[in-house]
């Protein structure tokens, strides 16, 4: 095995690991609703959960390795002490079905998925928060499906153009913004 093939072994080794052990540390409950008490922990409990409802993010991946994932598929603990399993597949988008809100994506290793969009399916197309409707055939998409005891199906779909990743913006073919497993995580698992 030559130093090329195990260097990309290791990347790949080391990616998957800082994944899990992100998803792992970050994922869990949103914790205890906060209560009408005028006791002085309630404001900031309120505070502390409005925190953890994050907004929806479309910023651009750092790890170089998860940019040049095709199928991956994980099971991560939660905080709640509970299971969740993630599938992440990338590829070409060859089909949208608006009216049964489905998506079909063509991975670089020629097979085909499909999956449904849900109300809670959220969005991303060139770094920016979207919707399924603008979502095109020829555009490149990351789909993230989780299976939980709190959520199953299609959880963040992140696209980019034809034209962003050509260079006439500023996302490029493998910047898939909005894969942080932990906030995919928070509200799944």
């Amino acid at each position: 095995m030559g130093i090329k093939t195990k260097l990309t072994l290791a990347v790949g080794f080391v990616g998957a690991i800082a994944i899990a052990a992100t998803a792992f540390g970050q994922a869990g409950s949103e914790g205890p609703a906060p209560t009408t008490s005028t006791a002085p922990r309630a404001p900031r409990r309120a505070a502390a959960n409005q925190g953890r409802q994050r907004q929806q993010r479309c910023a651009p991946v750092r790890p170089r390795a998860t940019r040049r994932i095709v199928h991956g598929e994980m099971k991560v603990a939660t905080r709640a002490g509970a299971f969740a399993n993630v599938t992440v597949d990338t590829g070409e988008i060859t089909a949208v079905d608006n009216a049964a809100n489905t998506i079909t994506v063509k991975r670089a290793d020629g097979q085909t998925v499909t999956a449904t969009a849900t109300d809670r399916t959220k969005v991303c197309l060139d770094g920016q928060p979207s919707t399924f409707g603008a979502l095109k055939t020829g555009d490149r998409a990351r789909l993230m499906q989780v299976r939980s005891d709190r959520f199953t199906g299609l959880r963040r779909i992140v696209a980019v153009s034809p034209q962003e990743a050509s260079g006439a913006g500023s996302a490029s073919a493998t910047d898939f913004g909005g894969d942080d497993l932990s906030s995919l995580l928070d509200e799944a698992a």
